[in-house]
């Protein structure tokens, strides 16, 4: 039986805005008390919807009993993965992380990845059964979710990843980007804001993108494509080094961990092996360490401004691997963010975010709880309180 979209955005507006009394729920989705009643009835039958202590309403002074998800009664599991390691977390239905766990890749063959996948999920279930899987990585995804195009870092191309992972699973497998899967954490998770940027440089760079309430995710499933975006004007570096694909100055050669190590390689024979260990020398007042992470915030600066200029969310979130050195590249991206800003472009504000790979597996997480209370083409009530047991 299909479920009702009113009943889609019950959970939704509940799992994004924690409780709200019935009268209040029923106003944002235009829906009668009676209507708001039948359509949760079923779900707080099933302890998948809780009425929390009564609270009095400032607006007629009177109790209410605001209605809520349960959310500790349905769990999913979010994996990320990387060209070597898999991070996976367990969360409850608001993505609230139970247990973790992490498994080092013994190749990017994708029958030994799929094995580390089906292993770690396997484990996480022993805690709480998840009811839905997602994974997130670097590459491109066909938007319905199952088919890896391309992923440099493990170099993969046109996998089948659900079709594998399902059979062994056992539930539902969602794919996705896993910036668009960062993104998903931010928007529904993060804040609540409805346009906004989250931009992030680290072993790569990209760019996910909320406006107007939707995630933007590209005819094809690629979006916010910001690697060769040119980033050289004069007041970044003239830089030697080219990216993978021959360009110079583009924002990949300065803003990702491979892109600094090759800059510094330029400036001194003494080179790190990690961006960790780069970042540690800039901290420790080493010049050349530290202009080169000047020219990485110069670099990104010019980029957010190009998102900013094209599409103009009310804010943008800088996460990443490098963010953990913002107090040495901040200045460079402020200064390049207001050069290249259109003089009638909106204030934007920014905010920074350390984000480990938990939480990019967190945001894989999202986007199974997403798929599921948006797309599930089962969500009846005594089936999936069965499952959540």
């Amino acid at each position: 039986m299909p479920i009702p979209s009113s009943t889609r955005s019950i959970l939704q507006m509940l799992l994004r805005s924690g409780p709200l009394p019935r009268a209040e729920l029923a106003r944002r989705l235009s829906l009668s008390a009676a209507s708001l009643t039948k359509l949760t009835r079923p779900y707080v039958d099933a302890d998948l919807l809780r009425e929390e202590e009564p609270a009095q309403l400032a607006s007629t002074g009177r109790p209410s009993s605001p209605l809520d998800v349960a959310a500790d009664r349905v769990h999913f599991v979010g994996v990320k993965l990387t060209g070597d390691h898999a991070y996976a977390v367990l969360t409850d239905f608001r993505s609230a992380v139970v247990e973790r766990l992490d498994r080092a890749l013994p190749s990017k063959d994708v029958a030994a990845v799929v094995g580390v996948v089906v292993d770690l999920v396997e484990a996480l279930a022993t805690v709480r059964r998840p009811v839905q899987v997602g994974v997130g990585i670097s590459g491109t995804v066909l938007r319905d979710h199952s088919y890896v195009t391309a992923s440099t870092f493990l170099g993969w191309e046109d996998v089948a990843l659900r079709e594998l992972l399902e059979p062994r699973l056992g539930v539902r497998v969602v794919v996705e980007n896993d910036l668009r899967a960062l993104t998903a954490l931010q928007h529904w998770f993060g804040g609540g804001s409805d346009s906004f940027a989250v931009v992030t440089a680290g072993a790569g760079i990209g760019c996910g993108l909320v406006i107007g309430d939707r995630a933007v995710g590209g005819s094809a499933g690629a979006c916010g494509l910001v690697a060769h975006m040119p980033v050289d004007d004069g007041q970044v570096e003239d830089r030697g080094t080219t990216c993978p694909q021959g360009h110079r100055g583009c924002a990949m050669t300065y803003a990702t961990t491979g892109g600094m190590l090759r800059a510094l390689a330029e400036r001194t024979s003494d080179v790190p092996g990690s961006l960790e260990e780069l970042g540690e020398r800039a901290l420790a007042g080493d010049p050349d360490a530290r202009h080169v992470l000047a020219e990485a915030g110069r670099a990104l600066g010019v980029v957010t401004a190009n998102v900013v200029n094209l599409v103009g969310p009310r804010s943008v979130v800088l996460t990443g691997e490098a963010m953990q050195f913002y107090s040495v590249l901040g200045d460079a991206f402020h200064e390049a963010l207001a050069r290249r800003l259109d003089p009638s472009a909106a204030p934007v504000a920014v905010e920074v975010r350390s984000t480990d790979f938990f939480d990019w597996a967190r945001g894989a997480a999202v986007v199974a709880i997403q798929d599921l209370v948006m797309h599930g083409a089962s969500f009846e009530p005594a089936e999936l309180a069965e499952v959540a047991q």
